[in-house]
């Protein structure tokens, strides 16, 4: 699952704490955006999110995962908490089954958005993808 801190300084954080949830696992902390449905292709679990703002809001590029295979997924949220997965996820995956792309991050230009993301097997690398504004 991805989770969030807040912090005013940079320095000392606190877990993001819905006072509604009071049960275990979500006793202390509650996850942002947790794994998709079971026949989804982040079934599995998520992680290695990426957040930048944007006009309309936030952008979160994170890795998900179903049966050891992962691919880049998108979603967007208006505060940071409640996020909503793109319809057309996953954004970006391997050419085939056998390649994992984890961990993205994204630089974007005036025209042009960069999505950096670490690709393994064969072998580990760092890649990058493009596509224009």
């Amino acid at each position: 699952m991805i989770g969030m801190a807040v912090s005013v300084d940079g320095i000392h954080w606190n877990k993001f704490n819905d006072p509604l949830t009071t049960e275990h696992p979500f006793t202390d902390s509650d996850p942002v955006l947790t794994e998709g449905s079971p026949e989804d292709w982040d079934g599995g679990f998520v992680w290695m999110a990426n957040v930048t703002n944007s006009p309309e809001g936030f952008r979160m590029y994170y890795t998900g995962e179903k049966d050891k295979i992962s691919a880049i997924g998108y979603a967007e949220s208006k505060d940071g908490i409640r996020w909503t997965r793109d319809p057309g996820n996953p954004v970006f995956h391997g050419q085939d089954d056998h390649i994992n792309i984890e961990n993205p991050s994204l630089l974007c230009l005036d025209t042009i958005c960069f999505l950096y993301y670490n690709q393994s097997i064969p072998k580990a690398m760092i890649a990058v993808a493009t596509v224009l504004k």
